[in-house]
């Protein structure tokens, strides 16, 4: 008995893995992470990094992410849903200045359960050469939790 509870509380424990994670950034530096180009040979293409955090309260581990799926109704390679806990896509895009839709999920893994919220989607105009941090919050009511995704201009 005493066995099974060490291994249950190292699994508890280990929920937020580096498996779980893949090789995405748990902190996006736009310095590590190398974003997929769509921008066609664009000279300065528009760069939109997806938002990542990671937190831990009372020894518990949180990590939250943002991964790009779709440009423009075109689903990105290797990119989507994968199961009930996981998708896979991309934490940085590099797109042609203007109009653009962009579809993310946003995965949600704690000590025990994970969450994936896919079908996520932000319209925006991208400026040549400008850099963008798509980020949320989430907001809480009584009983349902809402997720915010907001659009901002990063700057050196």
């Amino acid at each position: 008995m005493r066995l099974l509870s060490i291994v249950l509380l190292g699994i508890f424990f280990a929920g937020c893995s580096n498996y779980q994670y893949k090789s995405y950034q748990t902190s996006v530096d736009p310095l590590k992470v190398t974003p997929l180009d769509l921008s066609s040979g664009h000279g300065t293409p528009a760069v939109v990094y997806f938002g990542s955090t990671s937190s831990s309260v009372l020894g518990l581990s949180y990590h939250g992410l943002l991964l790009a799926t779709h440009v423009d109704d075109v689903q990105l390679e290797n990119a989507g849903r994968t199961s009930l806990f996981g998708a896979d896509g991309y934490q940085a895009l590099k797109l042609r200045p203007g109009k653009h839709k962009i579809e993310y999920c946003w995965l949600n893994h704690g000590a025990i359960l994970g969450e994936v919220q896919c079908n996520l989607n932000i319209f925006a105009s991208f400026e040549d050469g400008k850099k963008y941090m798509v980020h949320w919050h989430t907001e809480h009511s009584v009983n349902k939790r809402y997720l915010r995704t907001y659009l901002r201009e990063m700057t050196e």
